[in-house]
């Protein structure tokens, strides 16, 4: 498994580049904005998304065919892409946060250990939510398809989150926030163990 993360790490080595020079940009606007927090989400989607694209140099290389003759399980494999997923979101939320943290210190307005932590813990769920969904859409469809796909699926989650606000943001906001984000987190990590299952299943039973 570690060989297939290395393999991932080493495919990605030039889009994480691209990303160095994107958390710079965003290290100016988290200066002028004064909401830190939506520019330290923008920077997880941004480590969110690279799983994602690794799924797409594995489709363009042919690389699943050529792991056919490995000596290692299609559970093996799978894996591996979870392992990286949960890793990117973690340095992703680590990045976002720190990065929040250092301006706040610069500009003489730190964010309190409270929020820094909610924060982190709202954005690191919203993107295991999303890639518990995204990656058993890749290994069922495809990535292409799978992008038209999650188009839908964000669209869902719009619906679903209006109707939130509309019933019950009253008794959201009266509600724990440490309380709501620990539901999240377990949320997240339920679906993204159940999102292994059935990306585990999906691939089994693949014909190459």
């Amino acid at each position: 498994m570690t060989g297939f993360i290395l393999k991932d790490l080493l495919t990605l080595r030039r889009y994480i580049k691209l990303i160095a020079l994107a958390i710079a940009v965003f290290a100016v606007m988290t200066w002028y904005l004064d909401n830190a927090a939506v520019v330290s989400a923008m920077i997880a989607v941004q480590f969110a998304v690279l799983p994602v694209t690794s799924f797409a140099y594995d489709q363009q290389a042919k690389w699943e065919l050529f792991a056919q003759t490995l000596p290692v399980s299609r559970r093996e494999i799978v894996a591996s892409k979870y392992v990286l997923s949960i890793a990117f979101i973690a340095l992703g939320t680590i990045i976002g946060v720190g990065l929040a943290l250092v301006v706040g210190l610069l500009k003489g307005e730190p964010a309190g250990p409270r929020d820094l932590a909610l924060a982190g813990g709202f954005i690191m769920a919203a993107s295991m939510f999303f890639l518990s969904v995204m990656i058993p859409l890749i290994y069922k469809f495809g990535v292409e398809k799978s992008r038209f796909m999650l188009l839908a699926v964000a669209g869902i989650a719009a619906l679903i989150a209006a109707l939130v606000k509309l019933t019950l943001l009253d008794r959201l906001a009266e509600a724990n926030p440490g309380s709501i984000l620990a539901a999240a987190l377990v949320g997240a990590a339920a679906a993204m163990a159940a999102s292994f299952f059935i990306s585990r299943a999906i691939y089994e039973s693949r014909d190459f």
